[in-house]
């Protein structure tokens, strides 16, 4: 959590940088990720996967851990993710 933004706020004030959940989050029930950062799509994907473009390449940042961890997120955040 604040160890760690603390560590990278000398880079991270100067190089823009896109984050995605991974299965560290998991032991802060991904609140930690949700509150610090705030990705495209935010709303529609409550900060757990999006998309955007830069130039003629689509980054996409897809979140895995909706399969793995069925006590913090349920069918509805694995539809949406399939049908987006």
């Amino acid at each position: 959590g604040n160890d760690w933004m603390r560590d990278i706020e000398p880079l991270a004030a100067y190089v823009p940088y896109m984050v995605s959940p991974g299965n560290h989050e998991s032991a802060y029930n991904f609140s930690h990720y949700r509150e610090y950062f705030s990705m495209p799509m935010e709303e529609e994907s409550q900060n757990m996967f999006y998309s955007f473009n830069v130039g003629p390449a689509h980054i996409i940042s897809y979140n895995t851990e909706v399969f793995f961890w069925p006590k913090l997120f349920t069918l509805e955040h694995m539809e949406r993710q399939y049908q987006w």
